[in-house]
């Protein structure tokens, strides 16, 4: 799949998922690097979300909240 990213703005895009990398001021050492997924996938899209130290991290627990999500669709999801 191709994928462009547009690093002026901090974001990448393909067919299935945006990502979306902020960085905000905040008083917490712990946060600030915000990671964003949006996912396409066969019903409601999926979303998440986590603000951490850095980047890596972040993205790291948004892709564990994903993974949550994919699982809990998946058990809903009838086999024919």
């Amino acid at each position: 799949r191709d994928v462009a990213c547009d690093w002026s703005s901090d974001v990448c895009s393909s067919d299935l998922a945006d990502v979306f990398f902020k960085k905000e001021n905040t008083s917490e050492p712990d946060t600030g690097m915000i990671a964003e997924i949006r996912l396409s996938a066969p019903g409601p899209r999926l979303f998440a979300e986590s603000s951490n130290s850095n980047f890596e991290h972040a993205v790291a627990e948004v892709a564990e909240q994903l993974k949550t999500q994919l699982e809990k669709r998946k058990a809903s999801m009838k086999t024919y």
